[in-house]
């Protein structure tokens, strides 16, 4: 997989490569964080990038900053080693601004991003992708297996925490309950993080 693999792919869907990697703002074009461009081994797919207001180009709002130190605690890593990614190349508030947009039916964005971050993917070949949205119906867009039981949360037995999968690669794919939600707390961070370390035989990731 060469970076021309992945300008066409996003030129196909009339998406700038610029708007591959999680950023609010996408619209004004700003790009804060790690260039798809360059080499990484984890990759946090987000649901779609927010809407931030008020924040000069190449600048991170108070928005992105939180959520760059949600994913830097989570992987152990700095956010200049993760490529942050969306299954949605679209900005909004939130999500049920994006799902009035499309009349409740949100398979049709997906399937558009879905094409650009396996591009994406393929030219990083990371060793884990975690995923944002425990319920996104993204599965067969994504090549995804099963990978083994649902994790529960630790304090909410009742309610899912991570679901396991595996791309036809063999690479690991966690879905995992977002890091923004209501109640998710370090307990839920740690077992995520303990997790990812048996299945990656080490670290974080």
């Amino acid at each position: 997989m060469r970076l021309a693999d992945i300008e066409a792919a996003c030129v196909r869907a009339n998406v700038p490569i610029g708007d591959v990697n999680w950023t609010y703002g996408v619209d004004g074009g700003r790009d804060t964080h790690l260039p798809a461009t360059k080499k990484a081994d984890v990759i946090m797919m987000g649901l779609n990038p927010g809407a931030g207001n008020g924040v000069a180009k190449g600048e991170m709002s108070k928005s992105e900053r939180s959520w760059r130190t949600r994913c830097e605690k989570l992987t152990g890593r700095s956010g200049d080693q993760i490529v942050f990614a969306e299954l949605i190349h679209e900005s909004t508030l939130n999500e049920r601004e994006l799902s009035a947009k499309y009349g409740g039916d949100l398979r049709p964005v997906f399937t558009k991003a879905a094409e650009i971050n396996l591009a994406v993917i393929a030219f990083h070949r990371p060793n884990i992708i975690y995923q944002m949205g425990i319920n996104a119906p993204i599965s067969d867009l994504y090549g995804l297996s099963p990978a083994g039981e649902t994790v529960m949360r630790p304090l909410h037995p009742n309610e899912p925490l991570l679901r396991p999968f595996k791309m036809e690669d063999g690479a690991a794919w966690l879905s995992i309950r977002h890091l923004s939600a209501f109640g998710f707390s370090i307990k839920d961070r740690d077992e995520i993080r303990a997790y990812a370390a048996r299945i990656s035989g080490g670290g974080a990731a």
